[in-house]
């Protein structure tokens, strides 16, 4: 059977896809929330704005096998119109992938021929957040690569995850001592202050409450203080908001929140979808910095899981001292650019991926020769 490549560009012909996008996503090689369809209608319908959606489809005798969802940009390059497919992410994004059905990596090749003859112009694709763990990125990189079209890797970092195997106590045990030490003091010295409780809100008639108090908490913090916490902006309220309702209609939804005399001072915005549990954004009153309230809700959370069905727990975000006090385990977030074969992507490409990394490199070698060089090309 031959392959049919679609692009679709309405948010309508989109919305119409949900039932076989999430069946594609439930049979593919990674099946977690960030990449379901409900996900990115909500990411859509808030931050979308003017740009054009641009959704790559494969299918076989009708049945779906491949979806990238895309959104297409352009900026000014020497002075003309440069054109970015890129994943439909931004800062709160915490996943991409385009969606392949197990065992149909062969999709792939037929998918870059469609990119190759598209009628609309482009000169750069950049996949975001891209675990590297969950498809074979490389695939598509050699694909384009084989066919004469530049491509780069930039590797964002590591971030921690933690594979719930055994049972609590043992889990416990395998810590640092020092670390259930302090745990266990900090627990202690936080019960003067009144009742310590954990909890967890699932539905959503528990949103409307739950969440504005946990950005509240988060709104105390630095972010707060620099405008980027989640209650500084109405799309960020509106977008996380609309996600919880969602998740709670699909029982994904976790919000946890540690209290103290009635008081909450931690909190996490979760979701548990197939058996993992995503952390997505967890926040503490500073006011009970030294009780490392963060991390007290962190082991109420890890303790809830193993007594759950969760197989795995994703931290999210890079590295930290707090994710790694849980887990020393981590995988790589990767961003990809693929090149048109055209003379502007050229220059783009030779600039950010040759000329940026050489004074990257004489800077290390030598910062003020380094400066010197990127005076000269600057000033060019």
């Amino acid at each position: 059977m031959s392959i049919e490549i679609q692009e679709l560009n309405t948010f309508r012909e989109f919305i119409e896809l949900e039932n076989e996008w999430n069946e594609l996503v439930e049979d593919s090689y990674y099946n977690a929330p960030f990449v379901r369809h409900e996900w990115f209608r909500v990411w859509w319908q808030s931050f979308g704005d003017n740009d054009k959606l641009v959704v790559i489809l494969a299918r076989e005798n009708g049945r779906l096998l491949f979806a990238m969802p895309l959104v297409e940009k352009h900026v000014s390059v020497m002075g003309k119109k440069f054109f970015i497919l890129q994943s439909l992410t931004n800062s709160h994004s915490f996943r991409y992938t385009f969606v392949l059905r197990k065992s149909r990596d062969d999709v792939i090749n037929d998918v870059w021929k469609y990119f190759q003859s598209r009628s609309q112009k482009w000169h750069l694709m950049i996949l975001q957040e891209m675990p590297s763990d969950a498809v074979d990125y490389e695939r598509l990189l050699n694909v384009a690569s084989d066919n004469s079209h530049h491509t780069g890797v930039w590797i964002k970092g590591m971030s921690p995850y933690l594979p719930v195997e055994g049972d609590w106590e043992g889990f416990t045990k395998s810590l640092q001592k020092k670390f259930r030490q302090n745990l266990r003091r900090r627990r202690k010295k936080l019960a003067e202050f009144g009742e310590v409780d954990f909890t967890v809100a699932r539905t959503r008639d528990q949103v409307p409450t739950v969440l504005p108090a946990g950005l509240a908490i988060e709104k105390k913090s630095w972010k707060g203080d620099n405008g980027s916490a989640i209650a500084c902006s109405d799309r960020l309220v509106n977008f996380y908001t609309e996600l919880a309702n969602v998740a709670a209609d699909r029982g994904w939804l976790r919000m946890s929140r540690l209290s103290v005399g009635g008081k909450d001072i931690a909190f996490d915005y979760g979701l548990e979808y197939a058996n993992q549990r995503f952390c997505m954004k967890i926040a503490y009153d500073p006011e009970f910095h030294k009780n490392s309230p963060g991390q007290l809700l962190a082991a109420d959370i890890l303790q809830e899981c193993y007594g759950n069905s969760i197989n795995e727990v994703d931290f999210l975000g890079l590295e930290t001292k707090q994710k790694l006090d849980w887990t020393k385990q981590s995988r790589k977030i990767v961003w990809l650019f693929i090149y048109n074969r055209t003379a502007l992507a050229s220059l783009h490409y030779l600039y950010k991926f040759q000329v940026k990394r050489r004074l990257k490199e004489a800077q290390e070698n030598n910062p003020a020769m380094m400066s010197l060089q990127a005076l000269k090309f600057i000033g060019k």
